[in-house]
């Protein structure tokens, strides 16, 4: 289009710029197939990369006494309606396996990585970490942290303050699930609509609760890190993830945005 005819016709300049408000976000969508390549993402501790090739998974934990943590360094929209869907194994058991892994939404920082823990394995990486929501995957029970079983999921948040691994910080648990310490590859999907979260294993959902991401976490726009931990002590397992994607709502550039209120004023002088 020839830039001057936008200028002559208002309407075809609001719409113009509303095109490029939608176009231009701030967010973007992610998928990882495999990890052969892990541009993107900010991996601290023990965190690694299994395998080969188009075989490359995450590794979270394959040894004694690790605590990993990963991170996707471009925050996402997570105060609106967003999902994930990762596919996992927990396999190696060494003595019984312990202690499990964590999908963590955080807003603290890129490099947060917490230490802390019940006997340092049950914190699952995250425990007493700020503004932060996990949603673990816990294949260890925990007396201390008062753990149903030792094969739960749990959604753990208490606020923007700090968040442990215990129980008294769940906001839902599912304990009639299948075996998480299978080694066999279990797909997941973490669906997020405002005010609730679902989580569903193989296709199954298995655990709803009520949510609300804005008062979960402290963001003053709407936006947080995404990724995993995973702690194990002298009983460890080996937890992989083979692949992982995120999708959400994208937030409209704040310059796009800006340009876009400035066509619809001009519109509207243009009117009166």
């Amino acid at each position: 289009m020839d830039p001057r005819t936008a200028l002559r016709n208002p309407r075809v300049l609001t719409t113009t710029l509303a095109v490029a408000a939608i176009s231009g976000t701030a967010l973007g969508d992610f998928s990882f197939d495999n990890f052969g390549n892990t541009d993107g993402l900010n991996m601290l501790g023990d965190a690694g990369v299994g395998g080969a090739g188009e075989d490359s998974t995450l590794a979270i934990t394959n040894a004694a006494f690790q605590t990993s943590s990963i991170w996707y360094t471009e925050k996402q929209n997570i105060s609106d309606a967003w999902s994930t869907e990762f596919m996992f194994s927990i396999s190696d058991l060494n003595i019984t396996g312990a202690d499990g892994f964590a999908f963590v939404i955080q807003n603290s920082s890129v490099a947060m990585h917490e230490n802390t823990s019940f006997g340092r394995g049950g914190g699952i990486g995250y425990n007493m970490g700020s503004n932060l929501l996990a949603v673990e995957f816990d294949t260890w029970f925990n007396l201390p942290a008062n753990d149903p079983n030792a094969n739960h999921i749990s959604i753990q948040n208490a606020g923007p303050g700090v968040t442990s691994s215990s129980q008294d910080d769940s906001l839902g648990v599912a304990t009639d699930i299948l075996d998480l310490s299978s080694g066999d590859l279990i797909s997941v999907l973490i669906n997020y609509e405002p005010g609730t979260m679902t989580i569903s294993l193989d296709g199954e959902q298995v655990l709803e609760a009520a949510v609300d991401m804005d008062e979960a976490l402290d963001s003053d726009d709407g936006t947080a890190w995404v990724g995993f931990t995973g702690a194990g002590t002298a009983a460890w397992q080996t937890a992989e993830v083979q692949s992982w994607s995120f999708e959400g709502t994208p937030i409209p550039a704040p310059a796009s945005l800006a340009l876009l209120s400035l066509g619809m004023a001009g519109l509207a002088r243009r009117r009166r």
